[in-house]
């Protein structure tokens, strides 16, 4: 297959880009498994009905589940990883000041190699004056994925806890915990990659 034009954005290979030049930013979500329920029953984020049909899990204060992030083969190896979730408010803050807080936890992960020690972003979100049942994109610290290369996991545990102040009174549907990642290329050309760029 030949290269059908190699320019400053990059190369494109039968058609489609193989390669994003330097300087030029393209991103993705990392492939997320399911949120799995964490800790004893009293202490799992539930699922529960939001606008009287859809399932979604809610996180009260104290409340937490857990997930991955397996990062693709489009990955940019040791780039850097945004998380942040999208959220849905049940309940309305018109004329009201409200605030939710919550941390990640999270370890890195690559084959052949130790876990990394867990690491601990925390932010507090405002959600003051808002209608019921807007959805907000919630924005954690970036994680520094230096050392890691594609097919690595950051395993995580999301855990709403209390708010400095004016603590936002219902429970907060998070319709997606996610994670941001730059996309390099449309994959490598070998099936186990991990080793290098």
């Amino acid at each position: 297959m030949s290269v059908d034009r190699f320019g400053s954005d990059g190369i494109l290979l039968g058609g489609q880009r193989l390669l994003v030049a330097d300087g030029y930013e393209v991103y993705d979500d990392a492939t997320v498994s399911g949120l799995a329920a964490a800790g004893p029953t009293a202490t799992q984020a539930q699922i529960e009905t939001y606008r009287g049909k859809i399932k979604l899990r809610h996180w009260d204060t104290g409340e937490e589940a857990g997930g991955n992030w397996h990062f693709t083969h489009r990955w940019k190896p040791q780039s850097t990883a945004y998380p942040h979730m999208h959220v849905k408010l049940r309940t309305g803050t018109i004329a009201t000041t409200a605030k939710a807080k919550f941390e990640l936890a999270y370890i890195l992960g690559k084959h052949g190699a130790v876990d990394s020690d867990v690491a601990i972003l925390g932010a507090e979100f405002d959600l003051s004056n808002l209608e019921q049942y807007t959805e907000l994109y919630l924005v954690f610290p970036s994680i520094d994925m230096t050392g890691y290369y594609e097919s690595a996991n950051v395993s995580f545990n999301l855990e709403r806890l209390t708010a400095t102040s004016d603590e936002y009174a219902d429970k907060l549907a998070v319709a997606e915990i996610d994670c941001h990642i730059l996309i390099q290329k449309q994959g490598t050309l070998t099936q186990t990659p991990g080793s290098g760029p």
